[in-house]
């Protein structure tokens, strides 16, 4: 998939698993999966010629509520 590149040199504490990322939106790891398949999340495999981890970046999980959370002060 387009969406997906290596993972670069950075701490694994910025990123999350899909179901580390459902925890902190209050959805289902499916969910996220399927964001990533459509491009609405963007992920990284840590492996990706044997199937490696799919990892997406805490900040891009957290910028998911930004626009849910400007919307509800109003």
């Amino acid at each position: 998939m387009t969406n997906r590149e290596r993972l670069p040199n950075q701490s694994q504490t910025e990123f999350l698993t899909p179901a580390g990322a459902a925890a902190e939106l209050h959805i289902t790891a499916r969910t996220i999966r399927a964001w990533i398949a459509c491009g609405r999340l963007r992920a990284v495999r840590t492996d990706p010629g044997r199937g490696g981890r799919l990892l997406v970046r805490r900040s891009d999980v957290l910028a998911l509520l930004l626009p849910v959370q400007a919307g509800g002060a109003a």
